[in-house]
């Protein structure tokens, strides 16, 4: 069993089903991917064959889940204080979560944003 993890964030234009012989074949036993545009409030459901195809080649290239990362997308801003992009963000990193879920893995990558100018007591506030 592989104790140290090590890879990158990888492509997933090709197919995410593609990502972990990718990973391997750049020498890696870890990942870390978007599940959507990370420039979009937009999120495609995944089918039903692409979880299945992207499960199969984890276990395939013997890529742990637990060495699978998801990276959530770049408009998530939980410390800003405007309420429609904080509601925005909260539905976003749902839908993000649901995604990775339903992917078989565990872990979503995210930054909570900026406060604004609205302090930094404030946007920790917001984020908790």
């Amino acid at each position: 069993m592989e104790r140290l993890r090590y890879g990158a964030h990888m492509p997933t234009s090709k197919g995410i089903h593609k990502v972990p012989k990718e990973t391997r074949e750049i020498g890696g036993n870890a990942f870390q991917i978007f599940n959507h545009s990370p420039r979009s409030w937009k999120v495609k459901e995944l089918k039903g064959v692409v979880v299945e195809r992207f499960r199969k080649a984890m276990d395939e290239n013997g890529i742990d889940l637990d060495s699978a990362f998801v990276h959530s997308g770049y408009l998530v801003n939980l410390a800003g204080p405007k309420e429609d992009i904080w509601k925005k963000s909260i539905d976003l990193l749902v839908e993000e979560v649901e995604l990775t879920h339903k992917l078989g893995l565990k872990y979503v990558n995210i930054h909570p944003g900026s406060h604004l100018g609205d302090g930094e007591r404030k946007g920790i506030e917001r984020i908790v």
